[in-house]
């Protein structure tokens, strides 16, 4: 079971740091070997910043690819290479990839904070990326310098005591941990319509799927924000091929996706309707109704020759 499905790729990783005395990081070089197997099925993903094509058969899960993104370090090397064997195929589980890269980086940001003695918050906070490193564009949205102080505030990281097994609770060892999170982009196209009935409740829907992750609920907070309506006024519906077509759920990209496609249909119902309403003040002044046109005076089944 745990073998013939798939899974992630076994790593080995070896990671190297320089950084000033201060906690300031100058240079980070980052090489991932992980596994591929003899399967002869095409990829299924294609990874972004990739400097190896993909071996046929297994997708391809780059390990290294959180560590150009995720600080401010002037000097980023970052490798890949994969070693086929004959093992099951690997398969889409739980960031494949990404998440092996990002333990082994922050691993090592830990050991470089004891080596320095800078508290492991203060030190990623030093090297706090401001803009994305590898394009130097800013971010359309990055909240990690609070996740970090809240996090802070609520886990009693002042209270910590950074020698290890310093801290107890009777018989037990206590332990406090923090690492920052870095995980690729991922926005395929996605479509959504939207309907305002009579009773001025809206109908929002699209070909998506609700795996537990809260489309649902996501989906009908940002349609009832757009159309200014409260939340009992808007249904939303997905998960019927008949449907405007939307992605899979997967690589935490669904919600970008679907959102940005509701987001802009229920913004164009917005503008659309106050141009209804007076396209019919412009057919009632005229004398005209429905589809039709009709001039003042002529009989109803009268057509203009």
């Amino acid at each position: 079971m745990f073998t013939g499905i798939g899974r992630r790729p076994s790593t080995v990783q070896h990671l190297k740091v320089a950084a000033t005395r201060e906690g300031k990081l100058v240079a980070i070089d980052h090489e991932g070997v992980s596994t591929a197997s003899m399967a002869a099925e095409p990829p299924t993903r294609k990874a972004p910043l990739q400097s190896l094509p993909p071996a046929p058969g297994d997708p391809y899960f780059p390990l290294t690819i959180g560590t150009t993104a995720a600080y401010a370090c002037p000097n980023v090397a970052a490798r890949d290479k994969r070693v086929r064997l004959n093992i099951p195929p690997i398969a889409m589980m739980r960031a494949p990839g990404e998440a092996e890269g990002n333990f082994a980086l922050e691993s090592l940001l830990d050991e470089l904070s004891y080596e320095l003695g800078v508290d492991p918050i203060e030190l990623r906070l030093r090297n706090y990326a401001e803009v994305h490193p590898p394009t130097g564009l800013p971010w359309s949205s990055k909240a990690l310098r609070e996740c970090y102080q809240v996090g802070a505030d609520r886990f009693g990281w002042a209270r910590r005591e950074p020698a290890v097994g310093a801290m107890r609770d009777g018989r037990w060892l206590v332990g406090y941990g923090v690492a920052g999170v870095t995980f690729t982009h991922y926005q395929a196209r996605c479509q959504a319509r939207a309907t305002i009935r009579r009773d001025g409740t809206a109908r929002v829907c699209s070909g998506a799927t609700d795996i537990g992750t809260g489309t649902y609920t996501v989906m009908t907070q940002l349609a009832a924000e757009v159309l200014g309506l409260g939340m009992d006024r808007v249904t939303f519906e997905l998960g019927d091929t008949r449907l405007p077509r939307a992605p899979e759920a997967g690589g935490s990209g669904l919600t970008a996706a679907l959102g940005s496609a509701v987001h802009n249909t229920c913004i164009g119902l917005v503008a659309a309707v106050p141009r209804a309403r007076r396209r019919r003040f412009r057919l009632a002044a005229a004398g005209l109704r429905g589809r039709g046109r009709r001039r003042p005076g002529r009989p109803p089944g009268a057509r203009r020759r």
